[in-house]
């Protein structure tokens, strides 16, 4: 796992249950180099969702708002490692 990937996982597990916006993350991330741009964030999670596929712990994503970490919830079928439902 990399540097940013561990920073990001700590904040958000530092958090968990809450909403951590992507602001948040951007200070978290960026207080030991240089500029973070959404994409970049965006990237971060993708690659830490696939780490955590399958570990009980899930990342989700509150379109507008920010991200959230919380457990799987294991009756729910369909759900993708990108963490949308899959449905409408």
């Amino acid at each position: 796992m990399s540097p940013r990937e561990t920073d990001l996982l700590e904040t958000l597990m530092l958090r968990r249950g809450r909403v951590v916006t992507k602001a948040q993350i951007r200070g978290r991330l960026c207080e030991w180099s240089g500029e973070l741009s959404d994409g970049a964030i965006e990237l971060y999670v993708y690659r830490l969702r696939r780490r955590l596929y399958g570990s009980g712990v899930r990342l989700y994503t509150l379109r507008g708002v920010g991200y959230l970490v919380g457990q799987a919830d294991p009756a729910r079928k369909g759900g993708t490692i990108d963490g949308r439902s899959g449905r409408n």
